[in-house]
């Protein structure tokens, strides 16, 4: 009886575990350069802003944000 405590005990544990684990990557796509780069360091500041606030997570859920350069190309 207490080995399959033990087993339901260590096995919530690691089920419970899981969400923590987990880490979501943002895009971030905005013109960075070029003639439109303040408009899109302001975009990508106040976003990083917003992540910062929640300690790096959105949603309970830990992100980490990928920033590209669209070079004002479509």
């Amino acid at each position: 009886m207490i080995k399959r405590v033990n087993a339901f005990a260590m096995t919530a544990g690691v089920l419970l575990s899981f969400p923590a684990l987990a880490q979501v990557k943002i895009g971030f796509i905005a013109e960075l350069s070029g003639p439109q780069a303040t408009l899109g360091e302001d975009m990508l500041d106040g976003f990083m802003l917003a992540v910062e606030q929640e300690n790096g997570h959105l949603g309970g859920i830990a992100v980490s944000v990928l920033r590209r350069d669209s070079q004002l190309k479509p």
